[in-house]
């Protein structure tokens, strides 16, 4: 039988010399595309991973940022005009399916399958080959340091794609892309390929979409904060007063920890220190499904700071369905001293003001802070698409554990005496916070 890619996919001009490029895919090709909303990333980025997994066997991963997107949008997803998105993959290729791990398995043994950003530590086992990393700008900074060394391992290839969301590490990415002549980069807003219309663009004004939001989604436009974000415009301006740099430990000072318990979702915790007013964030840790005396041992046996105090939200009190104790007795008993558990704030939002009122006395080391400083400029402010409207809550993803890690740390700044490096002034509580394979022939329709 005979099989002809793109399959079920006509592909338009303007993706062409994408798949020129990744035809073969081969050892250290890399692709990163900045493309509008609606120019057909997804579909042509699987179209491309589809080939290759049914060319040469072996794993290949197709990474979205949140694991609960990944169901919704690609196993159970469908293009607007109603195609199933696996209906992409050849039913003749298909050897089985596993809806519970969401992966497809090739009649050569090849395995896509689908992840969440998210959750990397959960991506065990044999390495990939090639990978998808989609909309870039919304994964974790951290995710590439970990996926790299298997590609290199592997001799396996990558392709970024991405809608801006403000100057982050994604833009730093496609500029280093950019200066690499071996790697394929591609920057394409609604005018260079006419997907979107003027006419619907000044519909969407009409309608209420915010200028900067249509510049963002449609005209690619890395300016700015993220659209609705809590801290975005604060934490620009620090790092262009210099304030997001090298912060290193300073050994005679205590530092004190401010977290967010994750019990069944990411744990995040900030480490700081205090020298008279400045707020020195000198580290941040994240992790998930952990026990939480294991962080207690990250603390105390792979940071090893001289810590002051250890300060956990409300949730801190709550007992632990197995040991029937409290998250802060064992902590303590697991060797951290001076566990705070604080009370629930009356107002998220006045725990947000104090946040931004803060941020200007704040010094955060770029590179042990990296991932924290994303969870900062992405926590906004959540969007009613169909009202074309915020709504007065935050977004629940992945920014929203760090940044409400670090508004613990706003809460409670007031018991914080200035001039002090060694925290706060007492220890009571603080106040409220064309290939063959098994007889199937593959074609590739090459595009110049």
């Amino acid at each position: 039988m005979d099989i002809t890619f793109p399959h079920k996919l006509t592909l338009r001009p303007y993706q062409y010399p994408l798949w020129d490029y990744m035809e073969p895919c081969s050892d250290g090709k890399r692709a990163f595309q900045v493309w509008h909303r609606r120019a057909g990333k997804d579909l042509l980025d699987l179209q491309i991973m589809v080939k290759e997994a049914a060319k040469t066997r072996h794993n290949y991963w197709f990474i979205l940022p949140h694991y609960q997107q990944v169901r919704k949008a690609i196993w159970e997803g469908k293009t607007r005009e109603g195609a199933a998105y696996l209906s992409f993959i050849p039913q003749e290729l298909i050897r089985r399916k596993n809806k519970q791990e969401m992966y497809v398995e090739l009649v050569n043994g090849s395995i896509i399958r689908f992840v969440g950003g998210d959750n990397p530590d959960s991506l065990v086992g044999a390495g990939p080959r090639g990978i998808v990393i989609s909309e870039f700008a919304l994964q974790k900074p951290s995710l590439w340091n970990f996926l790299e060394p298997m590609l290199l391992e592997n001799k396996g290839w990558a392709i970024f794609n991405t809608t801006p969301r403000g100057d982050n590490h994604a833009k730093d990415m496609y500029e280093a892309f950019k200066a690499n002549p071996a790697y394929y980069t591609s920057l394409l807003t609604v005018n260079d390929t006419g997907v979107v219309s003027r006419a619907q663009i000044d519909k969407l004004r009409t309608e209420g979409w915010p200028e900067e939001l249509i510049q963002q989604e449609f005209f690619c436009s890395f300016e700015g904060a993220v659209h609705g974000a809590y801290y975005g415009d604060l934490l620009n301006e620090l790092e262009k007063q210099g304030h997001i740099t090298a912060v290193p430990y300073d050994g005679a000072a205590l530092v004190h920890t401010f977290w967010d318990l994750g019990l069944s979702d990411m744990t995040s915790i900030w480490f700081v220190q205090f020298a008279g007013k400045e707020i020195r964030v000198i580290d941040y840790y994240e992790d998930h499904n952990k026990r939480v005396s294991d962080y207690a041992d990250v603390l105390l046996n792979v940071k090893q700071y001289k810590y002051g105090s250890h300060n956990i939200p409300h949730d801190g009190a709550k007992r632990d369905i197995e040991s029937l104790r409290s998250y802060r007795q064992i902590l303590t008993e697991a060797g951290l001293n001076n566990v705070r558990v604080h009370e629930r704030t009356p107002s998220v939002h006045l725990g947000i003001m104090k946040t931004r009122a803060m941020l200007s006395r704040c010094w955060f080391d770029k590179e042990k802070c990296k991932d924290g400083i994303w969870c900062l400029k992405n926590y906004r402010r959540a969007y009613d698409e169909d009202r074309r409207s915020f709504k007065d809550v935050p977004e629940h993803d992945l920014a929203s554990h760090g940044a409400d890690a670090f508004r613990l740390l706003g809460e409670t700044l007031g018991s914080y005496e200035p001039g002090r490096k060694d925290g706060p002034r007492s220890r009571a509580a603080l106040p409220v916070m064309g290939v063959k394979r098994g007889g199937i022939s593959i074609h590739v329709r090459r595009f110049g």
